[in-house]
């Protein structure tokens, strides 16, 4: 299996929790617009050369006419993989957040949470992320017309200081790829890293998510929902109202 359709519009062309590519993998997603193809994401960048298999066996020139790759934000596992790509794909277009934008071309490892990271096994030990150029910072609420798609970019503080959601509406119904922000069944990731704030998570929540209408969620990890995303982002506005963080995915850690 080298990709999954979720829409007429949309494939998952990596990600390590389905076996798609790396193990470090988030989802990766791809759009088909009337103005270019769109990648969410680019993966960990160890082994990427799956990902542009799995981008090239796709039907018709979607390949040919990757234009966009849109960055949720710089953690390693979702910008790993940004310089590979842009050698691969000459003319390759990357957009995020300002302030992610920085972290991909400037931001040291403790910015970018990868000594964190590499402490706690998330990542390996010589893991690191190539610094590479940024070529448009998109603002809180820009709107990109993508043919019959309208793009429109949420910048959504709190699992990192610049996290960006992605809010597509098109022929096939409206997405949110929310990367690391907001999960299905409302859950969160709030990290021990530099930028990772409740408090920005908070405001990001009451301000933003509840102004959000999506028909399908497809966040950075876990299963993506393709009915009524809306009520997952509800259900992690219901959590922020009460006195506790809101759940996130379990960490288990061998005790030693």
């Amino acid at each position: 299996m080298d990709h999954i359709v979720l829409k007429p519009d949309l494939w998952v062309v990596g990600g390590g929790e389905m076996g798609l590519t790396h193990w470090l993998d988030c989802h990766i997603y791809l759009l088909q617009t009337n103005a270019g193809t769109v990648l969410i994401d680019a993966g960990g960048g160890i082994d990427t050369s799956r990902l542009i298999r799995n981008i090239k066996r796709l039907p018709g020139e979607l390949a040919g006419k990757l234009r966009f790759l849109w960055l949720t934000h710089c953690h390693g596992d979702h910008a790993g993989g940004v310089h590979v790509l842009c050698n691969e794909f000459p003319g390759l277009e990357v957009i995020t957040s300002p302030h992610e934008a920085t972290m991909l071309e400037r931001g040291t490892d403790n910015e970018l949470g990868l000594t964190q990271a590499r402490y706690a096994g998330t990542y390996p030990e010589d893991f690191t992320v190539t610094r590479c150029k940024v070529h448009s910072r998109t603002a809180h609420g820009q709107q990109w017309q993508l043919g019959r798609h309208v793009m429109t970019s949420w910048i959504t503080p709190g699992h990192t200081a610049g996290s960006v959601c992605f809010d597509v509406d098109g022929p096939h119904g409206r997405y949110l790829f929310s990367g690391d922000t907001v999960f299905r069944g409302g859950l969160i990731q709030l990290l021990n890293t530099p930028g990772s704030e409740i408090s920005a998570y908070r405001e990001t929540a009451f301000n933003i998510l509840s102004r959000l209408h999506p028909d399908c969620l497809f966040p950075g990890h876990g299963m993506w929902v393709v009915e009524e995303g809306w009520k997952h982002l509800q259900k992690c506005i219901h959590y922020f109202k009460k006195s506790g963080p809101p759940p996130m995915p379990a960490y288990v850690e061998k005790v030693w």
